[in-house]
Order: C-alpha cells, then sequence, then structure tokens
C-alpha cells in the first residue's frame, strides 16, 4: 500500500503549521479520513510501545525498535498500519511543539492524553502491543483504552523480531 511507504512524509505535510498537539491530533484526523477513503479499508492499524519511559537516554533506542516493529506488522497486514515513530519523525514538528518545552513528567502526561484522544476518535480498529508495553506508562494507558473502547489487540512476540534481526545481520 502507497500509503504504508509515504505515510511519514504525508504526516510531515499535514503538520507544517501545528505548533500544538491539538493541531497534531486535528492533522491526524485528516489523514485518518484520507487513507480511509484511499485505501478502502474498514481497519487501520496502530503500534504501541515503550519509548520515553525509560528515560530520556533511551528514547533513541526505543523509537528505532518501535520503528522496527511497526515495519514488521505493516509487512504481515493487509491494511495501513502507523505509530508514533510515523508522525513524530519530523524534526521541525517536534521543535515546533509547545509540548515539547514541558516537564518531563507535564511532557509525559500531555502525550499520552493525546494518544488516548486518537484512539478516542474511533478510527482505530487494532492495536498492536509490542514488546515490554507494560513497561509504558503511555502503552498501558493505551492498551487500557483500546480495551475499553472494544479495539481488536494483538501482542507482538519479542522473538519474532529477535530472529528478524538475527537474519538481517
Amino acid at each position: 500500500m502507497v500509503y504504508n511507504y509515504t505515510v511519514k512524509k504525508e504526516f510531515a505535510e499535514i503538520t507544517v503549521d501545528a505548533t500544538n498537539l491539538g493541531h497534531v491530533r486535528d492533522a491526524v484526523v485528516v489523514l485518518f479520513e484520507r487513507v480511509r477513503k484511499e485505501t478502502e479499508s474498514s481497519r487501520l492499524g496502530y503500534v504501541a510501545g515503550i519509548i520515553g519511559s525509560e528515560g530520556e537516554d533511551k528514547v533513541a533506542v526505543n523509537r528505532q525498535i518501535l520503528q522496527e516493529h511497526t515495519d514488521r506488522i505493516r509487512a504481515a497486514n493487509g491494511f495501513p498500519v502507523f505509530s508514533a515513530t510515523d508522525i513524530f519523525e519530523n524534526p521541525e514538528l517536534w521543535e515546533r511543539l509547545e509540548e515539547i518545552r514541558l516537564s518531563t513528567p507535564e511532557r509525559r502526561k500531555a502525550f499520552i492524553a493525546f494518544w488516548r484522544e486518537v484512539l478516542e476518535l474511533g478510527k482505530v480498529t487494532d492495536i498492536f502491543m509490542t514488546p515490554r508495553w507494560e513497561q509504558s506508562e503511555g502503552a498501558t494507558d493505551e492498551y487500557n483504552t483500546a480495551q475499553r473502547l472494544g479495539i481488536q489487540i494483538h501482542i507482538v512476540d519479542h522473538q519474532v523480531l529477535v530472529e528478524s534481526i538475527e537474519k538481517g545481520k
């Protein structure tokens, strides 16, 4: 699907004027509607995982791991799938966001609320919980939100990623 390969560029384009998470959420709504129309898919997947809960020094590694999971989940499913790495990959967006200037606890709360709102939009039909999601305050909230909303929950096996990485070496 074209959507899966251009999603980062599309998010960058539609968030060019975003300065806060509310603007990003509004842009996500627009993109979700476009994706549904273009792909004629009744399903939309979101990949959840640990990013910042282990501390700032682990964010880059955890983002890479989440991206690898997202790529593999996309390849295995016949419907559009996205993750935080798609939306927040653009460094210019990161720099513009008001919430980035908040203290770490307040920033974490803002992002947890953002992802809860994204799930509550009613567009995401499937959520993929990547390994160690239980150690993430945000991913745990996303899991609980998905349960409350009746979103199909898929638990991703860590061994699948390990074997895939080992084969790639």
